[in-house]
This record gives structure tokens, sequence and C-alpha cells, in this order.
């Protein structure tokens, strides 16, 4: 009886150590419907206001914020798409549908700022609240140069107090 448990015992260890014949066989799951035809993405955070902001609030000091986001193209053709996700405060926002593709050929830019964020929100039937933030999410097949400028001032129209770039980096997306 006992060489009996030690074989059933050594039989089912090792039937838990190898994979199951049946699962290898099985394929792949499809990839999903949803699934980026470009996978390649920047996602550059954004701030505007229409206006300023003449009340501090808990995410923004008083003054009037811009961005604008450059987008330019190393490669020999870059292909791109882009979308604005708006991120409003405590809760997911809502997010504009892709733009039509853009061709980009060798070292060609071009800008996105407030008031193409703006645009698309309307065009999108989004309200676009005075102070508004969130994210210009960029899809491509090649990798781009990508850089986010943000200014500030005390009001519209008052000179530049601030000034930042920061370079959007680029990730995988499956």
């Amino acid at each position: 009886m006992n060489g009996i448990m030690r074989h059933f015992g050594l039989s089912a260890a090792l039937s838990l150590a190898l994979p199951l014949s049946g699962a290898i066989a099985q394929p792949a799951p499809a990839p999903s419907a949803r699934a980026p035809a470009m996978p390649l993405e920047y996602a550059a955070k954004f701030v505007c206001t229409r206006g300023e902001v003449d009340t501090p609030t808990s995410s923004f000091a008083v003054g009037a914020y811009y961005t604008a986001v450059n987008i330019h193209n190393p490669s020999r053709l870059g292909v791109l798409t882009y979308k604005v996700a708006l991120a409003p405060l405590a809760a997911p926002g809502p997010i504009t549908a892709f733009r039509p593709t853009v061709e980009l050929k060798y070292d060609q830019a071009f800008e996105v700022d407030c008031r193409v964020i703006a645009a698309m929100l309307a065009a999108s039937g989004i309200i676009v609240p005075p102070v508004y933030s969130g994210f210009l999410v960029i899809q491509s097949r090649t990798e781009l140069d990508v850089v986010a400028v943000y200014t500030a001032a005390p009001a519209p129209g008052k000179p530049v107090t601030a000034i930042h770039t920061e370079r959007v980096p680029v990730r995988r997306v499956m």
C-alpha cells in the first residue's frame, strides 16, 4: 500500500508540474477588437484656461494657463492620429474620437494647442469648462518627437511669467 501511495503521489506531482498537452494545443486568443492600429502612444498632459482662473481652486492657482504640444517626425514617413481625454476633478472624464490620420513627411512638424483641444472637445459635444486639463493622446506607427510646452501668465494678455517644456515618452500599446 505504501508503494502505491508513493506512486500515486509522484504521478499527481508530475501531472501538476507538467502542462497539459491540450492547453498547449489551444489557439491563442484573438486580439481585442479595440487594440490600436498604431502601436506607439504618447500621452501629453495639457492644462488650459479660457480667460483666467480668478479664484484659486484645489487644482489651479489664479492665472492663465496654456499648453502647446509639438509633434515632429524624424522618420521617412509618419502616420499618426490623436484624441483628447478630459480629466475633471475626482471623476473619469469624456474622451473624443481619434482624428483622421495625419501624414508627416520626414522632418515635418505641427502643433496642437489649447484652441485645437477646445475645438475637438466642442465638436464632440463636450462642454469646455473655463479651466480644463487632461491628455492629448497620440498614436503612431513610428517613433515621433513629442514635446509639451506649458506657459502661465497672471492674466490673459499679460506677459508670460512661467514656461516649461517636457519631452513626452513613448510607450507600446498592445
